[in-house]
This record gives structure tokens, sequence and C-alpha cells, in this order.
């Protein structure tokens, strides 16, 4: 059973317990307490086993440069081909982890939010704990400080060292 749902399940049936039965409402309400107190001690010592970083698909900027200039970098999409690779690159990380449980952090940019969708497929959703959008995962902005005629030699340069 999912955690979120055994905690609900214990609080509910507290709340019902208290309701009917008011002289046991301290002793579920210490219990429930303990047991909240001790799974969150528990889960502050689990640390992740193994942490795999993962880069967006090929996106529709990745093949147009001029892109970045007429619409908001978050809003670019993936290509087919991007989507085909975060497909795959599901398939290696499922190959990876096996059943183990996952929590995924993502940026919310929309082709990242595109990204984990396809890697998704290959994995249960019983194996999926968590999903997050976090926008310290985005990409580096600086704004007017971007020289528009070094870019390309930029973008080359990137990805001769593999970004």
């Amino acid at each position: 059973m999912n955690k979120s749902l055994t905690w609900l399940f214990l609080i509910s049936t507290s709340l019902i317990c208290s309701y009917f039965f008011g002289i046991f409402d301290t002793g579920l309400d210490f219990l429930l307490s303990y047991l909240y107190i001790r799974h969150k001690t528990l889960r502050r010592r689990q640390r992740p086993a193994r942490i795999f970083l993962v880069r967006h698909g090929e996106s529709q900027a990745n093949v147009d440069l001029t892109l970045y200039g007429r619409m908001a970098d978050h809003d670019i999409e993936l290509t087919k081909k991007g989507c085909e690779q975060a497909i795959e690159a599901g398939k290696k990380l499922h190959s990876l982890i096996g059943e183990e449980s996952i929590y995924v952090y993502m940026s919310p940019y929309k082709r990242s939010k595109q990204t984990w969708l396809c890697i998704r497929k290959s994995f249960s959703l019983w194996q999926i704990i968590g999903e997050r959008e976090d926008p310290r995962l985005r990409e580096q902005e600086f704004g007017n400080l971007t020289d528009l005629k070094t870019r390309t030699q930029v973008l080359k340069e990137r990805d001769r060292l593999g970004h």
C-alpha cells in the first residue's frame, strides 16, 4: 500500500475512533504521533542508492537555433527523434534499476517534462514514488549577456565537450 494512503488510513481511523470512543482519543493520538515521527526519522536516514542525471532528448531548438529568438525557451518541445531518444533512455534506465522504486526531479521546461513522460513508459506506476518539478534544474539564462554572434561557436564547443 502507498505510504500516503497508509497515513491517510491511520489518521482517518484515529478520527473515527475519537468521535465514537472519546476515551481512546489520547492513546490513539499518542500512537499515531509516535508512528509518524518514527516514519519521518527512518525516511530521513534513507538516502538514494543511486542518482541518475538525464538530459532532455533532442528539442526543436537543437534542430533550428533560430527558434530561441521566436519563442520562450521553456516552451520549446521535443522532436519525434527526441521522444524516441527518451524512450530508449527509459529502457536503459529500467535495465539498470530493475524493480527498485524511483523518485524523479525534473526541470519545469516543456521538453524536460516530455522527456520524463517518454522515459516513464518503461516503469510501472508502483515503482514511481514521486515526481517533482524543480526550477533549479533549468537551463542557465544569460539574458542580454548572450552574444548571438558567438552562439554557434559556443554550441559547437559544447557538442565537442559533451555538454
